[in-house]
């Protein structure tokens, strides 16, 4: 397990939690719309990857060592 400051996990994690308010603002904006190009699909398909990505590295930092 890596060793990381605290300082740098609670900026991570505040990075992170931005980045997922952006995420559901812009799949709730998706999800009101009934018809998709398939520019809007494919970028939802991909927040969703990256939705999944973060909460990888989110189970990964609570596994991180502290200095």
């Amino acid at each position: 397990m890596p060793l990381m400051q605290l300082a740098v996990i609670r900026e991570r994690v505040r990075a992170l939690q931005q980045e997922i308010s952006r995420l559901r603002v812009e799949n709730a904006s998706y999800l009101r719309k009934h018809l998709h190009s398939a520019l809007e699909a494919r970028e939802h398909r991909l927040r969703e990857a990256r939705l999944q990505e973060i909460v990888e590295e989110l189970g990964r930092l609570t596994k991180t060592k502290i200095l």
